[in-house]
């Protein structure tokens, strides 16, 4: 998603077992020109992190690669 630079408030959420969205983080974020941002949300539902990053785009390209790992050992399973 492009969008113009500026402040924006956010709602994150989700869908619980019955279909209705939940809430799991209102924040506000300030949004700047040539710097695409990044947000993760991990942990627990009930106290959720949310790290933001910011990188510089030096050229726009139409598109751009973005590659994740999971470190996490030894676990069940996830969603």
């Amino acid at each position: 998603m492009s969008l113009t630079p500026g402040e924006f408030d956010l709602q994150l959420y989700r869908k619980d077992s019955d279909g209705n969205d939940v809430t799991v983080k209102d924040m506000s974020t300030e949004l700047t020109e040539n710097n695409k941002t990044l947000l993760v949300l991990s942990g627990d539902l009930s106290d959720p992190i949310l790290n933001e990053y910011e990188f510089e785009v030096k050229q726009l390209e139409q598109h751009f690669r973005l590659f994740a790992t999971s470190v996490v050992a030894d676990e069940g399973s996830f969603d």
